[in-house]
């Protein structure tokens, strides 16, 4: 597929009307309703998109609405008798003025990536940064873009696709979900952090670790290297995460946390030769499943991908997630996807590996994606190292906040351990394997004091990383990777 083909329509906005919630509002409890807001909404499009529209001429409809935006519908469609086509467009805003910050970062994601065709999202026409208008509210003005979310799809019969060959829609769907991705892998941040509009509309990242009252902001650059290398990045955040969670209660500072675990896990990838300081950041979706891609009906060719909000610049492994709902999208493993699989089956109580095809049509979409994703996605997105190191760095971009995200998170380092354990035991000197085995289990995270005794005692592997590296290799080859 040449170039051409594999951009979006330049007609692009937000369509989601199939999946329209209209009781979505009732749990917005101090959100004014719909029945009363759309005058606002009218009094905009008349004013300021459609001034030379009759009143008449312009409705407002509401559409699918998110946890913190309201998206609503306007449509002008002329009176005049000369066949001119209906304009519709998609108003963006926050639900509540406390949103404003979240909301400039969407607008930002936007606005950045309309120069990347490739990506597919709905282009921006205008906006308001400010409260100071029709709404009361900041907004953006989008085209609307056609289609349904490829989650519906995905739930109907294969025979209600129609068009051509429903095998060949999901392999030219791969190419251009490959092209997107790689477009992503390519588009880099020489700061970790979220883009955002500055006062003069000048796009500027935020950098990690956030903060509740960000105190800097970059200009933005385009480098692909780094201006703070990976290894310092995440132990700063996560000494920021324990800092400001003893700030906030202080009877904690005695109680064992998982940061330790967290910065020794960073310092062991480092040293296996995972985390690189030649890891670029690139952009990252943070949300990339079906529901947020819209395709058209009968041809499932990409329209748009939808809902930048959470985007970030980030090292390079967390964009190569494998989209396996691509190639097993006959089976819901969401949840599979979201902790990069390994996730017990519950019909046989064996890891579930969503990263195989299930079906030869599906190991040809898988190959198809491959290919158009390029070698950046393939050096990063299978691997074990880079699969622990994506959840790692999740943790280092939202802190754990419930119980369920601190048995993922002790989960995760167990597995960490047990991954550096299977490695120790094929190392060519037993003299070397002992000690070292011996370490590896004993820092697991069900013994927090211990390891906190052994980083004060500097118990570290040899400094020059030789037996670290002897192990790398041996992780490659066991699992034939890189």
């Amino acid at each position: 597929m040449d170039d051409k083909d594999s951009e979006c329509n330049s007609e692009c906005g937000y369509d989601c009307e199939h999946n329209r919630d209209p009781d979505s509002e009732s749990v917005m409890n101090d959100a004014e309703p719909f029945e009363t807001f759309q005058t606002r909404v009218h009094a905009l499009a008349s004013k300021v998109i459609w001034p030379d529209a009759a009143p008449e001429e312009i409705t407002v409809d509401r559409m699918q609405e998110g946890g913190y935006n309201r998206i609503i519908g306007i449509t002008y469609t002329p009176a005049d008798g000369t066949g001119q086509p209906a304009e519709q467009r998609v108003l963006r805003m926050p639900w509540w003025k406390d949103q404003e910050d979240g909301f400039n970062k969407g607008l930002a994601q936007l606005v950045f990536l309309k120069q990347y065709p490739k990506i597919c999202t709905p282009e921006v026409l205008s906006f308001d940064k400010t409260s100071v208008n029709a709404l009361g509210f900041p907004y953006t003005l989008q085209n609307r873009v056609p289609g349904v979310s490829l989650q519906a799809r995905m739930a109907e019969p294969p025979e209600n696709f129609g068009g051509k060959n429903t095998h060949e829609q999901w392999v030219q769907l791969a190419q251009e979900m490959g092209s997107a991705v790689k477009e992503l892998l390519s588009t880099h941040s020489s700061v970790a952090g979220t883009l955002t509009l500055s006062p003069d509309n000048t796009m500027t990242v935020i950098p990690f670790p956030y903060r509740k009252e960000p105190s800097e902001q970059h200009p933005y650059d385009s480098s692909s290297r780094p201006t703070k290398w990976i290894e310092e990045l995440l132990t700063d955040v996560f000494n920021e995460q324990r800092r400001v969670e003893i700030e906030n209660e202080p009877s904690l500072v005695d109680e064992p946390m998982m940061h330790p675990h967290f910065i020794r896990m960073v310092s062991e990838m480092v040293e296996m030769g995972f985390l690189t300081d030649n890891i670029p950041n690139a952009l990252c979706h943070m949300d990339f499943y079906p529901r947020n891609i819209l395709v058209d009906p009968s041809t499932l060719k990409l329209n748009a991908i939808l809902d930048w909000d959470s985007a970030v610049f980030a090292p390079a492994f967390l964009a190569a997630r494998p989209p396996t709902w691509l190639w097993n999208h006959e089976l819901d493993k969401e949840d599979l996807e979201e902790h990069d699989g390994y996730f017990p089956n519950p019909e046989s109580n064996e890891p579930y590996d969503p990263f195989e095809p299930t079906t030869e049509k599906g190991q040809e979409i898988k190959e198809t994606f491959e290919r158009y994703a390029g070698e950046e996605y393939m050096k990063y997105a299978y691997e074990p190292g880079y699969r622990l190191a994506r959840r790692l760095v999740r943790f280092a971009m939202k802190p754990i906040g419930s119980e369920q995200e601190l048995y993922e998170a002790q989960g995760m380092v167990n597995e960490w351990n047990t991954l550096c354990a299977k490695l120790t035991v094929m190392a060519e000197d037993s003299d070397e394997v002992i000690p070292m085995l011996v370490s590896v289990i004993e820092r697991s995270w069900e013994d927090d004091e211990s390891h906190e005794r052994a980083m004060r005692r500097n118990e570290e592997p040899e400094s020059d990383g030789g037996l670290w590296k002897k192990m790398a290799g041996l992780w490659r080859g066991v699992f034939q990777v890189g």
